[in-house]
């Protein structure tokens, strides 16, 4: 990706950059915050939670689509009861939706308590790279319209979900479904296919 000269009006340093905060990306900052990484999360929304944030609120338990009385495990189990303890979640008969603020605000709760700097509403949109090894990104603050550096010593997540600061770095990817066998998923296909998620739009409205 070209380099795009603007002025950087912040630099800030950190061991973990993790860019999207949906289930992927702020159950892995959670966690590596709590084994002791300095990490910071960007979220280029103003809400936490990707599509299972207030935006769209799609659930994020896959279990109880193979029994009605399973559930997740580990953090997103944490999340889920500490959710329901508050009564941080709108209720949907026969359906997972659930876009209440309390909600988000409890994620974020959580991700501070562990250490985790989290900055909303920047976008990040450029890989800084030398020697074969992603040395930083450039982001936007939306709010403030002013470009901002993290400088990253570890590691980069890139959990937007269109990847396209993994790809400007040059990572691996391929695009599709993996085959059946390859994780033992009962959903996944028998055969690898070049299959993508689509665009969501859900409406929900309550009396």
């Amino acid at each position: 990706m070209p380099s795009i000269t603007r002025p950087i009006a912040r630099t800030y340093s950190c061991e973990l950059l993790v860019i999207g905060s949906g289930v992927a990306g702020m159950t892995a900052a959670l966690q590596a915050a709590r084994l002791g990484l300095d990490t910071i999360l960007l979220e280029k929304e103003a809400v936490l939670g990707g599509n299972s944030g207030p935006l769209l609120g799609i659930h994020w338990g896959g279990a109880h689509i193979y029994h009605d009385y399973a559930a997740e495990t580990g953090i997103v189990m944490e999340l889920e009861e500490e959710i329901a303890w508050r009564g941080a979640k709108h209720r949907t008969p026969d359906h997972h939706y659930n876009i209440s603020r309390l909600a988000e605000a409890l994620w974020q709760e959580k991700l501070e308590q562990a250490g985790v700097r989290v900055l909303k509403r920047h976008l990040a949109r450029e890989a800084v790279t030398a020697h074969r090894r992603l040395n930083a990104v450039l982001a936007d603050d939306l709010a403030l319209c002013q470009t901002v550096r993290f400088d990253v010593s570890h590691a980069v997540l890139d959990a937007s979900g269109d990847g396209q600061i993994a790809f400007a770095a040059g990572a691996s990817f391929r695009m599709g479904r993996e085959p059946r066998a390859e994780h033992g998923e009962r959903n996944a296909p028998e055969v690898a296919d070049d299959r993508v998620a689509g665009v969501s739009l859900t409406a929900l409205v309550r009396r």
